[in-house]
This record gives structure tokens, C-alpha cells and sequence, in this order.
């Protein structure tokens, strides 16, 4: 989970560089999503010179986290798309399956390769970060018609259950948990 004191600084500074490299990949591919013609905050000049090829942006900081620390890089990622796409449920995917059945696979993955601590405290990290960006978007989302989780659950339950996450992913993993934290932070300013 955490590297061992063997791997000294690299260990340490990989964990530090795939964290905020997945989470960049992840911002990119989220904006790009829900807003691909309407860029904002301190990424929107690289959105906008880039268009489309945003995604190829987003892949490259991907595979730069991966080769950084792949074990962090892959349960980051597979937990913030199993959050991301929760809101679609039911919804038939390209895939053929169901969007709750994805989401399920992709978690079943990250367990049966990095195992189930791992996937568990990026999971509690990343779900803390959405929860927090969602309460503070809720009003932003409502008036513009997009789904997020304090507007599905309330935000009482949405600040709870944050509450509740950032306990057990401090509890599997703090360092972890710091990381991912401190980058939701600096990922999540949209310049206001």
C-alpha cells in the first residue's frame, strides 16, 4: 500500500507523482465530459487549444502515473470511474452492460489484481473528494440539470457519508488518503 522504506525516496515521490497525475488524467476526462465546449478554471486553456485530443492528454497522464506507481495509479482510476459513472445505474453502456455492472467489474478488477486494502483506500479517498466537490457544486449542478451525489442522497447524507470515507481511508491507508486529498484540492479549483 504504502512503499517500503527499502524504496526510499522514489517509492515515496511515485506515490506523490502517480496521485497527481491520475487525478489531473481523471479532471480532463471529467471536464471534458460534462462540458467539452464550456472549459473552465486553470486547465481550460489546455482543454480549449486541445479539443478533442484532450483525451489523448488525459491517457499520456495516465500512463506517466502508471509508470510512477501502477498499483496507486490503477485503483485511483478504477475507483474514480466506478464513482464517476454510479450516476448512471441502470443505463446500457457500450459495453452491453448495465452501468452499475461496469462499475462492478471494474472494482471486481483493481481486487483480484492489487487486492482489496488497495482498492479499498483509493476508493474511500477518491469517493471523500467527490463527495466534498459535489456538496460544493450542488447548486452549480442543480441549475445547470446535472446528476451529482448531494443532490441524489441530500447533502446532510452526501456530508456524512464523506465524513465516514475519510475515516476508513485514513484508517487503510493515510498517507493515501493525504495525497489524494491534497490533490482533489488543487484539482478541484475551477477559479472562483
Amino acid at each position: 500500500m504504502w512503499p517500503s522504506s527499502a524504496e526510499g525516496v522514489w517509492g515515496w515521490a511515485g506515490c506523490l507523482a502517480a496521485t497527481a497525475l491520475t487525478g489531473l488524467a481523471v479532471r480532463l476526462l471529467d471536464d471534458f465530459l460534462d462540458e467539452p465546449e464550456l472549459p473552465s478554471g486553470w486547465l481550460a486553456p489546455l482543454v480549449a487549444r486541445a479539443g478533442r485530443g484532450v483525451i489523448a492528454y488525459a491517457l499520456l497522464f495516465l500512463a506517466l502515473g502508471a509508470a510512477c506507481n501502477l498499483e496507486w495509479t490503477v485503483t485511483l482510476f478504477l475507483s474514480a470511474y466506478a464513482i464517476g459513472m454510479g450516476h448512471e445505474g441502470q443505463r446500457l453502456l457500450p459495453s452491453g452492460l448495465a452501468a452499475w455492472g461496469e462499475c462492478a467489474l471494474a472494482l471486481a478488477v483493481g481486487v483480484v489484481r492489487f487486492g482489496l486494502l488497495s482498492l479499498a483506500a483509493s476508493f474511500t479517498a477518491v469517493l471523500f473528494v467527490q463527495l466534498l466537490d459535489d456538496l460544493v457544486d450542488v447548486e452549480e449542478d442543480k441549475e445547470r440539470g446535472r446528476s451529482n451525489w448531494a443532490l441524489r442522497w441530500g447533502s446532510v447524507e452526501s456530508a456524512l457519508v464523506a465524513v465516514l470515507a475519510a475515516l476508513l481511508s485514513w484508517e487503510l491507508c493515510w498517507q493515501r488518503f493525504l495525497l489524494v486529498a491534497g490533490a482533489g484540492l488543487v484539482l478541484a479549483h475551477r477559479g472562483r
